[in-house]
């Protein structure tokens, strides 16, 4: 006989996904509208959309801010700039730049916790032989 945690895992799994995003943009809700970042990685990141997005090629991957004038090969994928830049640019032309990029920073990472929320769910389930 299964209990109804089990049979409403989705639910309860995306209600504890609603709850932890709300509570981490709670928390952190100066830090977003100030445009803080908690890591220079963030910011970074950000500039690679940017760029990205202003017509550097995907394959290019440098920095040129940093370095000159040269520029710094950075180590990171442009798979990771994907979900960004399109937040950014289905959002800018109707609420502008600054809040494009808000919206882009704190949705992926919530969307990611929700994403390996349901993978960890789903391998404990499996593992669990529920």
């Amino acid at each position: 006989m299964t209990s109804a945690i089990e049979r409403h895992y989705r639910f309860w799994l995306l209600a504890i996904w609603l709850a932890s995003a709300a509570a981490a943009i709670t928390v952190n809700h100066s830090s977003i509208a100030q445009f803080r970042f908690w890591d220079p990685d963030d910011v970074m990141r950000l500039l690679e959309v940017r760029d990205w997005l202003a017509g550097q090629s995907w394959f290019d991957v440098a920095q040129h801010r940093m370095n000159l004038p040269a520029g710094l090969s950075m180590h990171w994928s442009r798979l990771l700039d994907v979900p960004l830049a399109a937040i950014i640019i289905l959002l800018k032309p109707l609420v502008g730049q600054r809040t494009a990029e808000t919206v882009a920073s704190v949705v992926v990472p919530m969307l990611t916790l929700g994403a390996t929320m349901s993978l960890v769910a789903g391998i404990a389930r499996h593992r669990s032989g529920a």
